[in-house]
């Protein structure tokens, strides 16, 4: 979110597809405030970042946070939430993965849509009584 009024957001064809919406909604959520969710400052409860594996240029992507940075909206980390990057996004080598839970679970984010807590999220940080 870029100050107020209009804000344009640019979409590549292979973002656009019937088969992984959860790409559009990706980006939508970024233009309406949101951060990426294995980005939050309390990241470290919940997965465990694999930094050797993430090039130099993209590791910025996978720090967390500062507390006063990013509102959590006072609700829990959604490792499936359409915010998170899967578990081999951005990898140097694919069959390792750059994020895993800390329960061990492997399937992060997803490409579908929202999560109930996404739109928990998004009802909440727009006042929303739905």
């Amino acid at each position: 979110m870029n100050g107020n009024g209009v804000q344009d957001v640019s979409l590549p064809d292979y973002c656009v597809s019937y088969s992984y919406p959860g790409s559009v909604i990706h980006e939508l959520m970024h233009a309406t405030g949101f951060q990426h969710e294995h980005q939050r400052p309390d990241q470290q409860y919940y997965i465990n970042v694999n930094y050797p594996n993430i090039r130099l240029d993209n590791r910025q992507f996978f720090n967390p946070f500062k507390p006063n940075e990013v509102n959590t909206l006072g609700l829990p980390y959604d490792i499936k939430s359409v915010m998170h990057y899967p578990s081999s996004f951005m990898a140097s080598n694919p069959s390792i993965p750059t994020m895993v839970a800390r329960s061990g679970d492997l399937n992060l984010g997803n490409l579908k849509g929202f999560t109930k807590l996404d739109t928990q999220k998004i009802n909440k940080l727009y006042n929303c009584r739905y």
